[in-house]
């Protein structure tokens, strides 16, 4: 079972309202279901959890190698279709939210000057 809008999840959603970005949540019409998907950047953000994900932050016998191996099948899939991929990671998120706020906002103002 794949949870949705988890802690993590809803705090980099709240990042994302406040850079007054459209977003859409947990799209099926996209390979791997991104947590995250931002249309007009060709921008997409998985939200991993360190337990099932496999995180350096777990010891290495923790998680799934498969869901490892299919993450990085999904991320090079979307790669070639032109899409920017971003990984966050639940610990990171937890701990450093306005690390990674800046990190997320740098990318936009990066893929937004890109664009035009």
């Amino acid at each position: 079972m794949i949870n949705k809008n988890t802690l993590p999840e809803r705090i980099v959603q709240n990042m994302i309202k406040k850079l007054c970005i459209s977003a859409i949540l947990h799209s099926k019409e996209i390979i791997g279901t991104p947590d995250i998907t931002i249309p007009e950047l060709n921008l997409i953000i998985f939200i991993h959890g360190c337990y099932w994900h496999r995180h350096s932050c777990q010891s290495p016998q923790k998680g799934d190698e498969k869901i490892r191996e299919k993450d990085s099948a999904i991320v090079s899939h979307l790669k070639s279709e032109g899409y920017t991929v971003l990984i966050l990671w639940e610990c990171n998120i937890l701990a450093q939210p306005l690390s990674i706020e800046n990190r997320l906002k740098n990318l936009i103002v990066s893929l937004k000057k890109s664009n035009f």
